[in-house]
């Protein structure tokens, strides 16, 4: 539909923007990007698929995609749509949370794996538990000596909040 390729371009425009002003900062952490807010049922889903799958966006700085959703559901719905309409050419990780000693993954290919990943959607309450946990380690607060928090420990190529009223209404702390 064309108000969808008008908003890929829109956003690839957006990040060709920002990765120069990025390139000018040297180095410095500021937080730039853009909001696609179309109404509902006009495709931003298969936007931000189509912005995905342009050349320049398939982890080319070996830096993945991620999505949060408000709820676990709607990731899973993500990843039905990101696989029907890729073609399996988006390696997709869902992922649920930090895997437990019982599990037999550690850390460090937990966070390989979402590294290795072309997006990684995940929901809220992760992006909330996890933040919690490294702020609590962060001020000397934590119960455990060691908390992991694999999605702080990847340097992300973008991140795109689905539903951000939603978000935005459940946790402010988390959005940030």
């Amino acid at each position: 539909m064309p108000h969808q390729v008008s908003a890929v371009t829109w956003m690839l425009a957006r990040e060709d923007a920002e990765d120069s002003r990025r390139q000018a900062m040297m180095g410095d952490c500021e937080a730039i990007g853009g909001l696609l807010s179309d109404e509902p049922g006009l495709g931003k889903t298969l936007s931000m698929i189509g912005l995905l799958l342009s050349g320049r966006a398939m982890n080319s700085e070996g830096k993945p995609s991620l999505i949060v959703s408000p709820t676990s559901v709607i990731a899973a719905q993500w990843q039905t749509e990101v696989e029907r309409f890729t073609s399996g050419v988006v390696k997709v990780c869902l992922y649920t949370g930090p895997k437990t000693s019982t599990t037999g993954q550690t850390p460090a290919v937990q966070v390989a794996e979402l590294r290795s990943a072309t997006l990684v959607l995940t929901d809220l309450s992760v992006v909330r538990r996890e933040l919690h946990y490294l702020h609590a380690e962060q001020s000397g607060r934590a119960k455990r000596a060691t908390h992991v928090c694999p999605l702080h420990q990847v340097s992300w190529r973008r991140i795109c909040v689905d539903e951000v009223q939603d978000v935005e209404s459940q946790a402010g702390a988390a959005a940030k």
